[in-house]
């Protein structure tokens, strides 16, 4: 009897050797990716649980889901809360084609969970974030920085580009702290990662008060029709500084 074949113990072995070190293997990979879909479920807050998962909230995310499949390939897409969804983009006078995803009310998990959905299955050129606000009641810095950090590592796009959070209004001082502390975070992963921050914060800020300029805000925290000009005319003028940079170079 040829001793080179392995007998059925030998078998169940190796069988045996295989299935473990595949388990290990998977458990290693699930580890260092966190299953962004098992993160959302066991992250939400109490807050987060009736707003991301209402009717209203879902349906939007379905409807720009089904936008994406019947758009062109690298489209600009914006994706946020309120900020965004309140934007109208047709002032800024793109040619190309651009597309509003913000959401009211939205969250840094939200975003996270939402990302296949409404940003990489259009696969997108150009993603500009501005998320953040609604977390700070009631989720931690870290917290948010590490939904961040997610958010950046599982966004599909040739280009990003994060907008810093806004100042709110000067009664908010508790909440303006921790609106810088975050702005500076959130630069710092930028460049960590490679993504383009752009500073908003301080056009808007009243340097006396410490909080949004009244002329900007309508109640505090959203932006009045001032407020989105100035916007739009300090995103022209980022990628004006751009543009001429790469002239000079």
């Amino acid at each position: 009897m040829d001793k080179s074949i392995l007998n059925g113990s030998q078998w169940i072995y190796l069988l045996f050797i295989f299935i473990t070190l595949t388990f290990v293997i998977f458990i290693k990979q699930y580890q260092n990716s966190r299953d962004i879909s098992i993160y959302f479920a066991s992250h939400l807050i109490d807050f987060e649980k009736n707003k991301l998962h209402s009717k209203h909230y879902l349906n939007q995310v379905a409807a720009y889901q089904l936008e994406n499949e019947h758009i062109e390939k690298e489209p600009i897409i914006y994706i946020g809360d309120s900020h965004i969804r309140k934007f109208d983009l047709e002032l800024i006078g793109l040619e190309e084609p651009v597309f509003n995803h913000g959401i009211n009310g939205d969250t840094t998990l939200g975003v996270l969970g939402r990302l296949e959905k409404n940003v990489n299955n259009a696969q997108p050129g150009k993603v500009f974030l501005m998320v953040g606000y609604n977390d700070i009641k009631y989720r931690k810095t870290e917290d948010i920085l590490f939904n961040y950090r997610k958010i950046i590592e599982n966004i599909s796009a040739v280009d990003i580009f994060i907008f810093s959070l806004l100042p709110v209004e000067k009664d908010r001082s508790l909440v303006n702290k921790k609106i810088i502390f975050l702005n500076g975070e959130i630069k710092k992963l930028s460049l960590q990662y490679g993504v383009r921050f752009i500073d908003l914060y301080s056009s808007f800020l009243n340097q006396e008060t410490g909080g949004i300029q009244d002329k900007f805000t309508s109640d505090g925290t959203h932006l009045t029709q001032a407020g989105y000009l100035l916007w739009v005319n300090l995103l022209k003028n980022y990628f004006q500084r751009k543009e001429n940079d790469i002239k000079e170079n």
